[in-house]
């Protein structure tokens, strides 16, 4: 049986970019279907650190606090 559904937007990868696009789409009101291609969960760290590009944009989105940020890009 086939179910119809309605996205605005189809994101394949859940990697961090992938995850950080899907939760700012969601929190615009923009409908995410997020996939990815692995059968299963994988169960260790693929990050060793952030950039503090990425710090900066997870600031603008509300992830991580001003002084927080700060505190990591110098």
């Amino acid at each position: 049986m086939t179910k119809d559904f309605i996205i605005d937007m189809l994101i394949y990868g859940a990697g961090a970019a992938g995850l950080t696009l899907a939760i700012d789409l969601a929190r615009r009101g923009i409908s995410v279907d997020l996939i990815k291609n692995m059968y299963n969960a994988f169960r260790g760290s693929r990050s060793k650190g952030l950039q503090p590009r990425a710090l900066e944009i997870f600031e603008g989105l509300g992830i991580v606090k001003s002084n927080e940020a700060s505190r990591h890009t110098g």
